[in-house]
């Protein structure tokens, strides 16, 4: 099925296939010169993707083609792991060497981003932000910063150590449902949950056992879903009350 589709995109055809409730394009190239790494969408108006060359490509029209996606190099020539837009209005973004990029505008250009670093000499792997008064980055020591004002001066984020002691490194994926829920995934695969996401001692890992190494996890207030790379899936559920 890949392959058909990689040789369907080469030709430049516009076939299309479904799978209710959704209609998908055929793969578009929209950055020949380096591999995407992430992208968010608040809004159908408005996606972000990054890249492992410094870029970020916005579009306001997602579905228009590759002519409807513009790059702005915001990072030199360094790999864009992660990025984060809880509107509009906000979108963050993470690289290797502990920066955090930062647009109250995104679709203007690389001068309306601007750059913050957090965590000297270390990989940020993983970022969510709730809304514009939270995002949670994640590096690959197990540690994590929190910013109430992500666009605002380093003074602005938190690092708060890390978060599992007893644990080997490695959080792979972090999702912030809210400003009282955040979710964050790993090796060993257990989650770990905060319901006052900028306070270290509110960070637990859940009961139960080593549920596998999770590479991913999405939570909305009442849910989060975890994935692994074996194909399960492990769901969460928030208590009524």
């Amino acid at each position: 099925m890949l392959a058909g589709m990689a040789v369907a995109a080469r030709s430049h055809t516009r076939a299309r296939w479904t799978a209710d409730p959704l209609t998908w394009s055929m793969p578009e190239l929209i950055d020949a010169d380096a591999g995407l790494s992430a992208v968010s969408c608040p809004a159908a108006s408005l996606c972000a993707a990054v890249d492992s060359a410094g870029n970020v490509l916005t579009s306001t029209d997602p579905a228009g083609g590759p002519s409807a996606w513009h790059p702005a190099d915001i990072d030199g020539t360094e790999r864009l792991k992660a990025i984060s837009c809880p509107s509009s209005h906000l979108c963050v973004a993470i690289d290797g060497h502990g920066r955090v990029f930062s647009s109250t505008d995104p679709t203007r250009g690389a001068a309306a981003w601007h750059v913050t670093k957090i965590d000297h000499g270390r990989l940020l792997d993983a970022i969510s932000c709730s809304s514009t008064r939270l995002c949670v980055a994640l590096d690959g020591d197990e540690s994590v910063a929190t910013s109430r004002d992500p666009t605002g001066r380093p003074r602005a984020w938190r690092g708060l150590g890390a978060l599992d002691s007893e644990s080997t490194p490695g959080l792979f994926a972090v999702s912030c449902a809210s400003v009282s829920l955040c979710v964050a995934v790993g090796n060993p695969g257990t989650p770990i949950v905060s319901t006052d996401p900028t306070s270290s001692a509110t960070w637990r890992r859940v009961d139960g056992g080593d549920m596998g190494e999770l590479i991913g996890v999405s939570c909305v207030p009442s849910l989060c879903v975890a994935v692994d790379a074996s194909g399960h899936v492990i769901v969460g559920t928030r208590r009524a009350g």
